[in-house]
């Protein structure tokens, strides 16, 4: 099984999203961030006196992709998805957000294992995990349609 990789050209930045063993302590996978700058081909500044910093500006976000849901199962009532979470001692939990309609969440593991199923797994913003700053840094959303970015 293969981990997602993304690549995102941002104002003459080339960011690239990939998953890899978590730093953090017994988080597994986590999504890690290269930025180069497309001008220079490093994060030098042109006139060589320092670092050139990519930043956001405020409020502005970037959408990595859909987090849920990718099959018509992976949406159930929340009776439905308590149940499962407790056959799985809370693990599907981890694997789940919430739906616009309130009664519904959107749960991307599998029904027979509990652990994200394949299509998600080929998706980045699955690996997403606590950041190791005290800034929040992921805002998941829900588009007009309702899936979760």
């Amino acid at each position: 099984d293969t981990v997602p990789e993304l690549t995102l050209i941002v104002r003459g930045y080339k960011l690239v999203f990939s998953v890899k063993t978590s730093t953090i302590p017994n988080a597994g996978f986590g999504v890690f961030v290269k930025c180069t700058s497309l001008s220079t081909g490093i994060m030098e500044s042109p006139d060589g006196t320092g670092s050139e910093k990519f930043q956001l500006m405020a409020g502005e976000l970037l959408d990595l992709g859909v987090y849920a849901p990718f099959l018509a199962g992976d949406t159930k009532h929340e009776c439905v998805f308590n149940c499962k979470t407790y056959c799985f001692s809370m693990q599907t939990e981890n694997y789940s957000f919430n739906c616009p309609n309130s009664d519904y969440a959107y749960d991307i593991s599998d029904d027979k294992t509990g652990v994200p199923h394949d299509i998600a797994r080929h998706h980045i913003p699955m690996y997403f995990n606590e950041t190791t700053t005290d800034a929040e840094t992921i805002h998941a959303e829900h588009d007009p349609e309702g899936s979760v970015h």
